[in-house]
Parts: structure tokens; C-alpha cells; sequence
């Protein structure tokens, strides 16, 4: 059984807008987890704070907070909710909380608490006015490790971007393990609609905007995965190049500072998919290659004018054309055709030129142009599709494959109708950072990358899929890949890639 690995967690606006963690099940190996994180150097967050309360006449580390003016800290609310500002001081220019103060480092005590006045209840479980800001009693002397914060102007400009957290919380709640070392850690920003679906509850805090979702979308790799955990609360999110501007505090984070497990429920998976309709993918062709005097469907296609079929190199590299033919209008492998469906000879196979070698796993050039011996009649269920003008506008967007591949390799399963499933295209490095031996090809934008950050949803194309299209846009009716790489085994959490159409743009006019 194989292992899902996402964590959730909510930063509360800081800009305009503004719980008390998500609960997840922990099976598995922590021992490189990020919400360890790694150690933060002397000036690389002069902005970041510690919140520290005093109860029955001892001080203790609580929550994060950031700097925002030389006598303002911004922190959440439920980190301060009745207590009192003379039970309460920050301290700035701190690295570590252990061993004697740095040269830089200053504990200021605090005058006055502003708590928003929407936090109406600690006790709610999710408050998107968790926020509060208080007033030192002494302004902080700044210097090279005390530093306000820079406030973004632009917030969702760092959608699909990664962004940094930092904070002395928690590594580990149940041996109640704490970093001596300010700790950080990369995560992405993602759509609201990704933590949406998976939190009911919050979804209207979610879809107004009050909340920003963070998680990694480098599911797949556990040493990678970003968390933060008990003590990081008010805490910033800072995005940007430098990472140098202030989007977010920490509102909700990770409960017991593990990963979930991988029993999750698949009875859904969009390796699978589920049926489509007729009319929905009238572009959408299969691909017949005969061997031995019989036909088999090896591949997906796409139909691009009446006469030609845009499909993945590897599946007709070394094949010639009167072994290939294409179907067009079908929805159902097996049983009598429907009243659209067209089954044509293909006259002419056009593979790319710097297509070179079926055995190389990894080729951007994986395109095939068709030649149909005769036009396809266009009807309801057959029509041509069409290209996207600006593929970059789709990032951080759902899209739409489809195709007829196997949904199990293992027994070889394969549907009898039309499969579809929505999908993300993500930012190529998502990919690049995993895929080291492709990374300049996802850096050149060579491939589009997509998988579902929700992973109970998860979403793959398997064996079989190949040559499939891409489909983006809010109707899901702009072409924008034709899939080259699936999942190998349709089970395990992958990546797939496409073959990104607009790079291919001068060579698909002169075949077209």
C-alpha cells in the first residue's frame, strides 16, 4: 500500500482581510520532515518575533509573530485571547532560544493587545479574524536582524509560487520537541479551492478570500514536505523572489506535525476516471495499430482539422500507415458504433524530426501528425479542437484529460466508455525539482506538468492514455498538450507530462 503524503495548512490575510489546527492521522517516517525545517541564518528574518506569556510567574515561547513597525507586532489572535499586555512580551532579533542573546537581539514588553474585533471565540475552530497587533512598550532598536516586514501590495500574484515560513514551533507535539534554532521551510501558495473541497466547513472563508492555502505540492517526496506544527502560530508567510513580502499569519497549522496516511479512500481515483458523455469530447480519437492481421487500440488522439490527428510519436514510431487507422465520434470501445462514429485509414504518418529514439524515456518531441486517407464528416460528436493562444495563463488552473487507458496495468483493465478527469496544470518546477533528469526541458517549458494536489481525488493517466489530449480553458475546449508520460503502474502518485503544443507551434503550421 503506498503512501500519500500532504499536509494542509491556513495563513490568514494580513493585507485586507484577516481554529485551531487540522487534525490528520500520523503512520510513517518522520525523519526528515520539514516541519523540522532546516536552521535559519543570523539576518535572514529580522522581521520574525517571539510571543512569550507569563502564567503563574514564568515566561514561556508560545507563538510566532512579525515585526511590522518599530512598536507594532502582528501575531493571531487566539495566540493573545485573554491575556493581558503586562503578561506578555516579544522578543526580536532572536536566532535562537537557548544560550545567551545575540548582539541584535531584544525583548520588549508589551503595552496594549488589539485583538480583531470579529474574533469573537477562541473555542471556533476556524476564524478567519484570527489576528491581533501589539503595541510594544518601548519601540525596537532596529538593526541588521530587527527589521519591519514589507506588507505585499499584490497577494494572488503568488498563487503557484513558493513562499517561505519560519517559526520556533513544535517539531514533533507528541515528545514535545522544540528547535533551539529559528527553523524554515519552503511551501507552495495554492487556489483556495484546493483546501475548499477538502474543508467544508471553511469553504465560504475559503472562497471569499479570507484564508490562503499553503501546501507542497512534492507530495512524493518525504524529505521535501513542508508543515509547520504547535508554537508557530502567528508566525509570517513571506512570498516574493527575496521572499521579502508579507502575505500572510499563521493561523492553522498541522496538529501532530505528521503526515496523514496513505489508507485514504480511492474508490474514486481519477486513474480511473469516470464516463463521459457523448458530445462532451468530440475531438477525442483512438488510435488502432494492426499486428498479425489484428487491430488493437494502443493510443489516444486528438483531431485537429477534418483530415489530420495529432497523436505521441512513440505510438507510431516504426509503424507504417496502412497498419494504423484512427476512430473518431466514439464513446464506447465495445459494442455496435454509434450513429457518429467514423473509423479511418491513415494515409501518412508525420513523427517530429528531432523525435530520435523510442527508448529514451523522456523526449519533448514526442509528436505525431496523422493524415486521415479521407476526412472525417464533422457532426455533433466529431470535431476538430483548438489550440490554446496563451498556454501560461492555464497554471495553477483545472484542465481536462481524457482517453480510453488502462485504469489498473496490473490486470490490464480497461473501460468500455470514455474516460475523463479533471486535473492541475502546476508550475514546471514542481516537476523539475523531482525529475532532475528532465529538468531543462521543464525549465525551457518543453512539457506541461499537471497532477491533483487533492489527493484523495488524485488524478493519472495510465497505459494506453497516450497522445490523449490536454484540455484547459473554462469550458475545457482549449487544446494544450497531447500526453506523453503517464503513471507507469495507475496507482502510485505521479506526475504526468505533456507535450506542450505552444512550444511546438511553427512545426505543427507546416504539418497542419
Amino acid at each position: 500500500m503506498f503512501r500519500l503524503i500532504w499536509t494542509i495548512f491556513l495563513i490568514v490575510f494580513t493585507v485586507t482581510n484577516l481554529g485551531n489546527k487540522l487534525n490528520f492521522n500520523s503512520i510513517g517516517k518522520f525523519r526528515k520532515r520539514i516541519v523540522r525545517g532546516e536552521n535559519a541564518q543570523l539576518f535572514e528574518f529580522p522581521f520574525q518575533t517571539e510571543l512569550q506569556i507569563r502564567k503563574n510567574g514564568f515566561w514561556g515561547n508560545v507563538c510566532g509573530g512579525v515585526l511590522v513597525t518599530p512598536i507594532k507586532v502582528l501575531t493571531a489572535a487566539h495566540c493573545v485571547v485573554e491575556k493581558m499586555a503586562e503578561n506578555a512580551r516579544v522578543s526580536v532579533g532572536m536566532l535562537n532560544i537557548y544560550g545567551p542573546p545575540n548582539e541584535y537581539e531584544q525583548t520588549l514588553s508589551v503595552s496594549k493587545i488589539n485583538i480583531h474585533e470579529n474574533y469573537e471565540n477562541r473555542l471556533i475552530r476556524y476564524n478567519p479574524y484570527d489576528l491581533a497587533v501589539l503595541t510594544l512598550a518601548t519601540p525596537a532598536r532596529l538593526n541588521k536582524n530587527v527589521q519591519p516586514a514589507r506588507f505585499a501590495e499584490n497577494v494572488e500574484q503568488y498563487y503557484g509560487k513558493r513562499c517561505m515560513m519560519s517559526g520556533w514551533g513544535l517539531t514533533n507535539r507528541d515528545t514535545g520537541t522544540r528547535p533551539n534554532t529559528l527553523q524554515k521551510a519552503q511551501t507552495t501558495m495554492v487556489p483556495n479551492y484546493a483546501c475548499a473541497d477538502e474543508l467544508p466547513e471553511i469553504k465560504t472563508a475559503l472562497n471569499d478570500g479570507m484564508y490562503i492555502c499553503v501546501y507542497d505540492w512534492i507530495f512524493m517526496v518525504v524529505s521535501k514536505h513542508a508543515g509547520p506544527c504547535g508554537g508557530d502560530s502567528g508566525g509570517p508567510l513571506m512570498c516574493g523572489p527575496n521572499f521579502d513580502q508579507l502575505v500572510g499569519i499563521l493561523s492553522l497549522g498541522v496538529v501532530n506535525c505528521t503526515y496523514i496516511n496513505s489508507i485514504g479512500k480511492f474508490r474514486k481515483r481519477i486513474v480511473r476516471g469516470e464516463n463521459a458523455q457523448l458530445f462532451e469530447f468530440p475531438f477525442q480519437t483512438e488510435l488502432q495499430i494492426r499486428n498479425y492481421g489484428f487491430w488493437g487500440n494502443v493510443c489516444g488522439g486528438v483531431l485537429v482539422t477534418p483530415n489530420k490527428v495529432l497523436t505521441a510519436a512513440h505510438c507510431v514510431v516504426e509503424k507504417t500507415a496502412e497498419n494504423a487507422r484512427v476512430s473518431v465520434g466514439m464513446l464506447n470501445i465495445y459494442g455496435p458504433p454509434n450513429e457518429y462514429e467514423q473509423t479511418l485509414s491513415v494515409s501518412k504518418i508525420y513523427i517530429h524530426e528531432n523525435y530520435e529514439n523510442r527508448l529514451i524515456r523522456y523526449n519533448p518531441y514526442d509528436l505525431a501528425v496523422l493524415t486521415l486517407a479521407t476526412p472525417a464528416r464533422l457532426n455533433k460528436n466529431v470535431q476538430p479542437a483548438r489550440f490554446a493562444e496563451n498556454v501560461e495563463q492555464y497554471y495553477n488552473t483545472r484542465c481536462m484529460m481524457s482517453g480510453w487507458g488502462l485504469t489498473n496495468s496490473d490486470t490490464g483493465t480497461r473501460p468500455n466508455t470514455l474516460q475523463k478527469a479533471q486535473t492541475t496544470m502546476v508550475p514546471n518546477y514542481a516537476c523539475a525539482n523531482e525529475l532532475p533528469e528532465i529538468k531543462t526541458v521543464f525549465n525551457d517549458g518543453m512539457y506541461i506538468c499537471v497532477y491533483d494536489w487533492i489527493l484523495s481525488k488524485f488524478a493519472g493517466p495510465c497505459n494506453g492514455d497516450s497522445g490523449s489530449p490536454l484540455m484547459c480553458g473554462p469550458n475545457f475546449d482549449q487544446l494544450v498538450g497531447i500526453l506523453s508520460l503517464g503513471v507507469v503502474n495507475c496507482t502510485y502518485q505521479r506526475p504526468a507530462m505533456y507535450v506542450n503544443l505552444s512550444v511546438h507551434h511553427d512545426w505543427l503550421s507546416d504539418k497542419l
